[in-house]
């Protein structure tokens, strides 16, 4: 997949789990996302980032970190099938609160 249809994919996998993907950082030697919980129906943050890495035929690579204010983070690896360099998604998922 190409970096260019990524963000694209993301967005609509997030969408559909019912988060907004906000892009943070330079974007030069990888990719820092936000995902934010958008609606009541939020799904977990697990199948969350599973669905985002499917949608871009990645693989992650590493349990989540735990970040401030509850914020988790995954890294999300994607080989190019071009011959070019490995890259990567640093992907933040802010916590659904409940009532």
């Amino acid at each position: 997949m190409l970096r260019s249809d990524a963000l694209h994919a993301a967005r609509h996998a997030a969408k559909r789990c019912g988060y907004a993907l906000a892009v943070h950082g330079s974007q030069v030697k990888d990719f820092d996302w936000v995902a934010i919980p958008w609606t009541d129906e939020a799904d977990g943050p697990d199948l969350l980032v599973e669905s985002i890495a499917r949608s871009v035929d990645a693989l992650l690579v590493k349990e989540p970190t735990d970040k401030p204010h509850g914020r988790r983070a995954w890294s999300i690896h994607i080989a190019h099938t071009n011959g070019r360099d490995p890259w990567y998604i640093d992907l933040s998922v802010m916590p659904r609160v409940s009532e």
